[in-house]
């Protein structure tokens, strides 16, 4: 037994050393940065910069790999032989190809596992680790052509017996004792002799291996010696345990001897001493034991004490301790009576909750530590359609949910039952989940779970029909009303449109000062109505589905210039510098230009009416980028009077201001915000802001938009050609982080020569 501890020990190190190594190579096989890189080297010509930059790749990700004990190095090979390595040594090209091409066919006759070939000679050969265990595994890439994996290179993991070697020495095996591992081709993968690994095993050793009985007594050598040996099934390999058998015999036997002795003298020191403690603790203990028997034959009759010794000593102690316990027994009859009571209470107040859990109108049930049912109420029963309490109380959550959705009783798990299930048992194991689903006689359940300190689950399932009923109505009439309002936009439209029209042709044919100022304000007017209408329209059609995006090109750095020079006159007005920033962004996009411009000028036209003094900043950088879109980052930023935080939460919404009294100064309806987020997520972006009181905000909206022919970069405009740029605007846009930032109106009139 001691032997086979000492090799179970082993074999079990090996086995956890294996599993490490296993799920390296399984995370590099599943790495698709990994799959692309070494696809796309067999798909390129050999020495093209697919390739160079394939190798820096998978280099890299390789290096992520290597921390794993005893490894000698990693070797990839795609099947036209490009080859990529980390490990000790930097010469790769020294590869003896015809074994690497022998482990790719063994490989795939394994069905894409790991496969341990055991000790072998190192494909590297210019590593001065010359044997090396080696593990090979396929790596397999999806193929859209065919709907299937492809093989499109293999992996070698060679490791070195050094970290077992670190392992067996820490273990306290006696001295003079070996341990030896063999792979499945009985060569020997450790040995304490570095000399003999890679050697085959004895072949009577061997034969030992495959008998039944794992632990043989044999001479070794024309030594006595105890062998156990033990598989490493999944390294198709044995384990060898060698110790001379003195090394068990001669401990076993002096310590034999020495017992023997020990038990001699004690029986001689008993022997003297019986007669002593015969009067001193053998009566006292009679009376304890008589006062015992007593105490089982009646246990509610009242007993004396018995008399203490005058000398304090252990029977002393226990006869002291027999009296307490008979002074307990009064104080325990009395502690039953009250127990028996309180226990009578809870199980009064056990029915009573029971009572409660099947009168409420919801489904209740509690799962314990192993998800399996032990409670629930009569509404769960007739959820699930179950009839016999035995048959209930044996199924799992899993269970419950599995045999729901191959009845159909889920809509949303139909052909995707698998699927469904995975989701629903991540919410489960959550400490707090909150979700509804829908039933197929067209019920909603509302289900709240939390788990208990002690791993328990408790559900409660509410039926929330009515009031889905209810939300959908409402969405209903919702879309309504958003589809009636977009459907409206040229009757509505129209009226406006003429109104401005004909004061307009009145003007033209001549009216005096006074007419003029009127008609400027009803031109006035109009124009602000026809504003907040289109806005009330362009949401209507948004939130009815009606707006449709063009795909046209896109040049961000031109959007910034013409938000700038529409907004120049406003900002002059009141004494504000318009500045453009922008980094490197794509000049040849293609999305929708205009609803792009109209989300910056809702942004543009706030900042300036919230901004007295300072700046309005606008700004366009690239967030992130694919091979065929970008998505860019638009923000406007000012030096205004800045937002609550608790207004922050109503910014976004439809007619909403962060403070009604700014409608009275400032005018507006809110919605400008609102179409900008939704226009957001059109473009699939989103939308925010942050603020600081007294300092001003940043506002910003984000857009993916597709790659044109070209992203050639935006053209500086010369310095003789600032005179048709407006004052205060000016764009550069680079590959760098390169900016310039015009600062003065008096720029253009040569009066200023900062920048």
């Amino acid at each position: 037994m001691y032997h086979q501890r000492i090799a179970s020990d082993a074999a079990a190190y090996f086995e956890l050393y294996r599993s490490q190594v296993e799920d390296l190579a399984a995370s590099v096989v599943g790495n698709e940065a990994v799959i692309d890189a070494l696809f796309e080297v067999d798909r390129q010509a050999a020495g093209s910069y697919a390739t160079l930059n394939a190798r820096a790749q998978i280099g890299y990700l390789l290096n992520n790999f290597v921390r794993v004990k005893g490894l000698v190095s990693i070797d990839l090979f795609s099947l036209q032989g490009k080859h990529f390595h980390v490990g000790e040594t930097l010469h790769v090209s020294a590869v003896d190809i015809a074994t690497v091409n022998q482990m790719l066919r063994e490989s795939e006759a394994v069905q894409g596992t790991a496969l341990w070939r055991g000790i072998d000679d190192n494909i590297n050969t210019a590593s001065p680790q010359k044997k090396v265990i080696t593990l090979t595994r396929l790596i397999h890439r999806f193929s859209a052509q065919t709907g299937g994996n492809q093989p499109i290179g293999l992996l070698v993991v060679n490791l070195s017996n050094d970290v077992l070697h670190g392992f067996f020495e820490s273990q306290a095996a006696p001295l003079g004792s070996r341990l030896m591992a063999t792979d499945r081709h009985g060569r020997l993968m450790y040995h304490d002799n570095p000399a003999f690994v890679g050697l085959p095993m004895a072949k009577a050793l061997l034969d030992l291996a495959s008998d039944t009985t794992p632990t043989h007594q044999l001479n070794l050598d024309g030594e006595a010696v105890i062998v156990t040996t033990m598989a490493l099934p999944n390294l198709d390999g044995h384990l060898f345990f060698v110790a001379p058998l003195a090394l068990q015999t001669g401990p076993v036997n002096q310590l034999a001897l020495s017992g023997l002795v020990l038990l001699l003298a004690c029986l001689a020191g008993i022997a003297g001493l019986a007669r002593y403690y015969a009067k001193t603790v053998v009566l006292p203990l009679r009376a304890v034991s008589e006062g015992f028997r007593k105490l089982q034959a009646q246990p509610r009759a009242a007993h004396k004490a018995l008399p203490v010794p005058v000398q304090q000593d252990e029977i002393a102690s226990l006869i002291a301790g027999f009296n307490a316990h008979i002074d307990s027994l009064a104080v325990k009859q009395m502690a039953d009576a009250r127990l028996k009571g309180l226990e009578q209470s809870a199980l009064e107040n056990a029915y009573i909750l029971r009572a409660a859990i099947d009168a409420i109108d919801a489904s209740f049930t509690v799962l314990d530590n192993t998800d399996k049912l032990v409670f629930y109420n009569e509404q769960f029963r007739q959820l699930i359609g179950a009839t016999r309490k035995s048959e209930i109380l044996t199924l799992t959550f899993e269970e419950i949910l599995r045999s729901g959705a191959e009845r159909g009783t889920y809509p949303e798990a139909l052909g995707r039952v698998d699927e469904w299930i995975t989701e629903r048992m991540a919410l489960h194991q959550l400490d707090h989940s909150d979700w509804e689903i829908k039933l197929n006689d067209g019920r909603w359940l509302h289900i709240i779970e939390r788990k208990t300190p002690a791993g328990q689950s408790i559900g409660l399932a509410t039926d929330v029909t009515s009031l889905k009923q209810m939300q959908e109505a409402a969405l209903a009439a919702s879309y309504a009303k958003s589809a009636f309002l977009a459907n409206m936009s040229h009757e509505i439209r129209t009226p406006i449109n003429a109104i401005l029209g004909m004061a307009h042709l009145l003007q033209l044919e001549g009216v005096s000062p006074r007419q003029k100022a009127y008609f400027d304000k009803i031109d006035t007017a109009a124009q602000h109505l026809l504003g907040i209408i289109n806005n009330i329209l362009d949401l209507s059609k948004i939130e009815a589905g009606k707006l449709e995006l063009e795909e046209v090109p896109v040049m961000p750095g031109s959007l910034l210039a013409n938000v700038g020079a529409m907004m120049s006159d406003r900002a002059r007005a009141k004494g504000i510098r318009v500045v453009m920033e922008a980094t490197y962004v794509p000049q040849r996009l293609v999305g929708d230009a205009m609803r792009i411009q109209q989300a910056l000028l809702n942004y543009a036209s706030n900042a300036i009416k919230f901004t007295q003094k300072g700046m309005v900043t606008l700004r366009a950088e690239v967030q992130a980028e694919t091979i065929d879109a970008v998505e860019v980052r638009f923000e406007l930023q000012d030096t205004g009077i800045g937002i609550a935080p608790e207004a922050m939460s109503r910014l976004f919404s439809a007619f909403e201001q962060a403070d009604n009294s700014m409608t009275r100064k400032y005018g507006g309806t809110g919605l400008g915000l609102r179409i900008t987020q939704r226009l957001a997520e059109l473009m699939g972006g989103a939308a925010g802001a942050s603020s600081t009181p007294g300092l001003g905000s940043v506002f910003w909206f984000t857009a993916k938009l597709k790659k044109g022919a070209s992203d050639a970069d935006a053209v500086v405009p010369a310095p003789d050609d600032l005179a048709d740029v407006d004052a205060g605007t000016l764009v550069q846009q680079r590959y760098s982080e390169s900016r310039i930032l015009v600062v003065d109106d008096d720029r253009l009139n040569g009066t200023s020569s900062g920048y």
